[in-house]
Formats: C-alpha cells, structure tokens, sequence
C-alpha cells in the first residue's frame, strides 16, 4: 500500500506586507508569528526568497488555521480562513507607500511619516497608526572612536561630500531612516556607498577604516557590531548617544516615529482587507507593543518629554553592573522552556513570598533565559518574562521601578534555573551603580 503523505498547505488567502526595512528586516516576522499563535494557528513555516534583493527582505509565512475554532481566534477573524499566507516585501519605506497607493499591498510598515514625502498629498486616502518609536544612530569604525560627538554641521559636511576625511556609508532614497537624515540635516540627498539594510550598514562600517553611516538604533542593543556611536549634539539638553532611556526622555537627537498605514476604504472588505486591518489594530495593543519591544523599539506609552524627570532613575548598563548585583537578589520566579507565563506551582511559590514582604522599596526585575534560540528571540523573551512578574507583583500592591532583559547572557548551571526573573530592590541597585538621585 503506497504511503500517503499530508498535502502541503497551499494557502487561498494572501496578505501583502510592504515598506519600511527597518521594521520588515526584523521585526516583521516576529510580529506575524505573534499574530498567527493568538490566532491559534496549528503550524507556521517562514521562507526567505533572497534572490530578489540578495537580502532577507523578502519572507513568505504560512500559517495554518485548520480546525481552530472560530471562538479560538481574535473576534475579527474572517471564519472562512482556514490557511493565510503573508508576503513581505520589504524595500523601503517609500517603496511602501506607493505600493500601497497603487493597491499592490495590503498594509504598509512606515519609519517616517507620509507627510514627509513625495506622497503627502495622497496622504488622506489613507489610514494612519503611530505603533512606536526609534531613533537613527550614527556609527563610525573603531579607528574613529575617539569621535566624543558630531553636531548637526558636521553631519551634512560629511554626508554632503564636502568632509572627504571619511569613508561614508548611505541608505537610498527608498529608505524612510535616509529621508528623516536628510530632513534634519536639511540635505536634498546624501553621499556615500549605498546599502540595502540595517545590518549591511553594522557590517560595511565594522569593516572599512574611517568609516561612517546611520541605521536604526534597534539593530544596535541586539547586534554585537564592531562599531563606536557617536553622540549628535543638539543642545545643551538633546547630546547624548541613542539608548532606550535616552530616546523614552528625549535626551538624543533624531528621534522618530514608527507607523502602519492602510488604505482608508468602507463597506464589504476581501479577506485580506480584514486581515491587514487586524494586523493594523493589533499593532497598539499590550501583545503587539510587547512584539515591538522585544524588536528593540520604543513602545507608544513610553515616550516622554525630556523635561519631566523620571520617577526612578533608568540604568543602561545592567549588564555591565550585574556581576556586582546578582548575590544580592531577593527571590528568583522559575520559567519552563519557551514560557513567558510561570506555571501555577511557580506563581503561588511567587505570591507567598510576596506576602511576607514589606513594600516599602520599589522593586527591579531582571529576566533571564536558556541558550535555546537565537540571541535577539531570548532577549525578547526575557523582557516579556520579567513584565509577566511586574503584573503580577504590581497587582500585590508592589510598586516596580523598572524591568530587564539580559537574554542568555547571565545562564546558571542548569537550564531550568536559567529561565528566570530575578527580583531586586531599586536601593541596591543604586547602590552597585552609585546612583544617588
């Protein structure tokens, strides 16, 4: 008897992705996968077509929705989808927009705003969701890390041409981060070599001597690049180096807004219509923000005016301070491999030490994990870890400063006391690092 094997998944359904590189390149997949797991989805299978653009900006994802029942998924998914494919195609930002426009995408990804382009008077045929926020770094080589800083002149002198003392690395006008550069340095365009992505830039300045370009910082706090980033000095409050602080209190220049866009339509809609407004909606809710967070974006609550000091001070340098930290923590919650949720055993170890605990010091949470996976999904899974015991503890009426993610960095032993948060209190850490606000 011939054996029979299962029919591929052939899905009927496409959802065009379109637009930026800054959030197709990473971010993206891990969004979509997000999405399709709510969704129940019983397999998803990613593919990578480089041969359209030699990169990986062009990912195909599969998921199948089979035998999941409609109460199983988001209240607005179309029941008679039983397999979805999404197709990203990730370009440029101003790539986006006009395959949008020209109804060749379903939902655009966006790192500047539409009015800042040659499509600002289309603008009102679509619609627009601020998802979060980043900002654009400036890189050199090694060679040029006694750089302290570059202001605003010093900038266009170099990305202009007229500073021939470096080597200089671009995006092409496609790109939504090359348009806000050239908006704040007030450029009509910019010089150097062209590069298609993020982390073709980290690797052509790691490389050549003297060199220098912009990316978004995201790919920065994930990739260990053999690069030095400069501070753009902007004023006497705006001159420090991009970091997650920084770019939440506005201490550094270029910081910017990150968007979907969909086209603005009524009445029935195709299933791929509801699908991508799905997608859109999902963007700003608690999950979806946790996604963009775990991409190494600011999520849309965050961001503050640089002038409003914060409630407690943010460190930057946990991982440089935890050698000097770790044998001071106060309890340790247990994860089970991949869960970002304690098991029931775990959380009720957790609320019993809670409950013998004063709190009258606010708290700090670190998240940890195994070696399992790739670095950037560990430190996604770490952050989410240590926000799963902010709620929970929060809900106790503790009061939690801040939390964490080091990823694998920090593993113990054994893998299952790897996967962890650990809990401090804000004094101590204030301690180790001589903090004293």
């Amino acid at each position: 008897m011939p054996v029979r094997f299962p029919k591929p998944l052939e899905p009927k359904v496409t959802v065009k992705i379109c637009g930026s590189t800054t959030l197709g390149e990473d971010f993206a997949l891990q969004y979509l996968d997000t999405f399709s797991k709510l969704n129940r989805a019983a397999s998803i299978t990613t593919k990578y077509d480089t041969t359209k653009s030699g990169t990986n900006l062009n990912i195909t994802v599969d998921a199948d929705f089979r035998n999941v029942p409609k109460n199983q998924r988001m209240p607005d998914f179309p029941e008679e989808i039983s397999s979805l494919r999404f197709d990203v195609d990730s370009k440029g930002t101003k790539d986006g927009f006009e395959q949008l426009l020209n109804q060749r995408c379903d939902i655009s990804m966006a790192s500047t705003n539409i009015a800042k382009t040659d499509y600002k008077k289309n603008g009102d045929k679509l619609a627009e969701k601020y998802i979060g926020s980043d900002a654009i770094a400036i890189i050199v080589n090694k060679s040029k890390s006694n750089t302290d800083s570059l202001n605003g002149e010093q900038l266009k002198s170099i990305f202009s041409g007229r500073d021939k003392t470096w080597t200089v690395f671009s995006r092409d006008d496609t790109s939504g981060t090359t348009r806000e550069l050239m908006e704040y340095l007030k450029l009509n365009q910019l010089t150097g070599e062209k590069v298609k992505t993020n982390i073709e830039m980290l690797k052509k300045v790691a490389e050549n001597e003297n060199a220098i370009g912009y990316l978004s910082y995201s790919f920065l706090e994930y990739k260990n690049a053999d690069v030095h980033i400069v501070p753009v000095k902007e004023s006497a409050e705006v001159n420090l180096a991009p970091n997650p602080t920084n770019i939440i209190y506005r201490r550094c220049a270029m910081i910017r807004k990150l968007y979907f866009y969909i086209p603005s339509i009524s009445g029935d809609k195709p299933p791929e219509t509801k699908i991508a407004n799905l997608l859109y909606e999902y963007a700003t809710t608690e999950t979806g923000q946790v996604t963009l967070r775990n991409a190494g974006f600011i999520p849309t609550s965050n961001i503050q005016d640089y002038r409003e000091p914060p409630k407690y001070p943010l460190f930057d340098n946990i991982n440089e301070v935890y050698d000097g930290l770790k044998d001071s923590v106060l309890y340790t919650a247990l994860f089970t491999k991949d869960s970002n949720i304690p098991r029931e055993k775990d959380r009720d170890d957790l609320l019993k030490w809670a409950d013998k605990q004063s709190n009258e010091d606010p708290l700090v949470l670190i998240g940890h994990t195994d070696n399992q996976g790739s670095v950037r999904y560990n430190k996604g899974l770490s952050i989410e870890r240590a926000e799963e015991i902010r709620t929970i503890l929060k809900e106790k009426g503790f009061d939690v400063a801040d939390t964490y993610g080091l990823g694998q960095q920090y593993q113990k032993d054994k893998a299952d006391e790897s996967r962890r948060v650990e809990i401090y209190s804000l004094s101590k850490l204030k301690e180790v690092t001589g903090v004293t606000e």
